[in-house]
């Protein structure tokens, strides 16, 4: 059977050929669109975690991206003015966002527990009008509203992290291909003997990659 397919494959090898080309011109327009119709995990799945979450928000007005604002200085105290200062002119920034549902800090509640024991640090809750795929799309913006030069800041919460788990992944992903790649390459030509050989099954990875990439943008489109 292999004989057969391997004398037909040569029969038609530039058949076959241009077809590969025509696919990989095709997948070169296409896949670069891929990742913008592809969205976070986070989908409408009926669980009971997600059944909870929606009562939530129905009768509680809670919404999936909420943000934890921290608010840090190792030499002032938030009693302090320009403590005071900084975070309000921070918070106006960030109420400025689109979406904000809600905002509370200890300038809008008495609530002894934003305020750490040593007062040296506070937390402000930022509630987003905002799905958890769209929340991870804003965290960027969020943290450049709360930067502020005169204190330490930081922006956590589910979907900071998750921003974070996915941006390392990235960068993750791209050194074990710069690393992997190479090491690949050298063992394909001590197995193979040639370079045309050793390229061989690069080529076809990657042009198997595009044409995924492809298939999956045509896909999303229903």
């Amino acid at each position: 059977m292999f004989l057969a397919l391997a004398r037909w494959v040569y029969r038609w090898r530039w058949a076959i050929i241009a077809a590969w080309g025509a696919l990989l011109v095709v997948g070169l327009l296409l896949a670069p669109r891929a990742s913008s119709r592809l969205k976070g995990g986070f989908g409408e799945v009926d669980t009971e975690s997600r059944r909870a979450l929606s009562i939530l928000e129905r009768d509680l007005g809670l919404t999936p991206t909420v943000h934890t604002l921290v608010y840090h200085s190792d030499r002032l105290t938030v009693d302090e003015p320009v403590f005071r200062q900084e975070m309000q002119a921070s918070l106006r920034r960030v109420e400025a966002l689109p979406a904000v549902h809600r905002l509370v800090s200890l300038f809008n509640s008495p609530s002894p527990f934003l305020v750490s024991a040593d007062r040296r640090t506070t937390y402000a809750l930022l509630w987003m009008d905002l799905s958890a795929d769209e929340g991870l799309q804003r965290v960027g913006a969020v943290r450049e509203a709360v930067r502020t030069p005169a204190l330490e800041t930081w922006v956590t919460g589910a979907a900071a992290i998750f921003a974070d788990l996915n941006a390392v992944s990235e960068r993750d992903l791209r050194r074990a291909e710069i690393i992997t790649l190479p090491i690949v390459l050298i063992a394909l030509l001590v197995v193979f003997g040639t370079a045309v050989a050793a390229a061989l099954p690069l080529m076809i990875g990657v042009v198997s990659l595009v044409i995924t990439l492809a298939i999956l943008y045509l896909v999303s489109q229903v």
